[in-house]
Order: structure tokens, then C-alpha cells, then sequence
């Protein structure tokens, strides 16, 4: 399947999962969980909202260290329940965001 002339080798849905614990489905569905997608790429971006939402997570994205610090620091401490981060991007990496908050 293609997206934006990129290919998709798997999607979420067809990734195994152990039938001892509840899928990531299962659970998003008993509480809302919130995740923050810090991930610079629009194409990822896009191609992970999607796949998080179908899934039953709503999700917010920041662009880069920097926007996520701002989301974070300015938002109630549970706002999100995750983050997705991404390591390389412009302006402050993800290891530098993951040490800051």
C-alpha cells in the first residue's frame, strides 16, 4: 500500500501481539488515552496520526524538541499519557527533549 508515493511495509493492526496482555486496541478503548507525536517528517506525521486514531488514541503533534517541550510544560502534568519521540530533528533532538521533561 502507498502514502504519499512512500510505501508501507505493515500496518499496526497486522503486527503481533501477545494474547497474554491487552492489545494496545483493547486498552485505548477502556480509558482515552492522549499522545503526543513528536516527529518532524510530515509524511510520518500523517501516516502515524492515522494509525493511532483508528486505533481509539487521540494524539497532538509538535514538529520538532522545542514545540514538544512547550506542549508539555504547558498543559496539565497527565495531559498526555505518551509520547511518541522521535530521535534526529532540527532545532532539539529527541534525546534532549526526552531529558528535559
Amino acid at each position: 500500500k502507498k502514502h504519499h508515493g512512500i510505501e508501507e511495509e505493515q500496518s499496526f493492526h497486522s503486527l503481533p501481539h501477545s494474547h497474554s496482555s491487552p492489545s494496545l486496541s483493547a486498552v485505548s478503548h477502556s480509558r482515552k488515552i492522549h499522545i503526543l507525536v513528536v516527529e518532524d517528517n510530515v509524511v510520518n506525521q500523517k501516516v502515524l496520526h492515522r494509525h493511532l486514531q483508528h486505533m481509539g488514541f487521540t494524539t497532538e503533534v509538535a514538529h520538532d524538541g522545542v514545540e514538544a517541550l512547550h506542549l508539555v510544560t504547558s498543559k496539565p502534568r497527565n495531559h498526555f499519557q505518551m509520547i511518541l519521540m522521535d530521535l534526529q530533528m532540527p532545532r532539539m533532538d529527541g534525546w534532549q527533549c526526552t531529558t528535559e521533561i
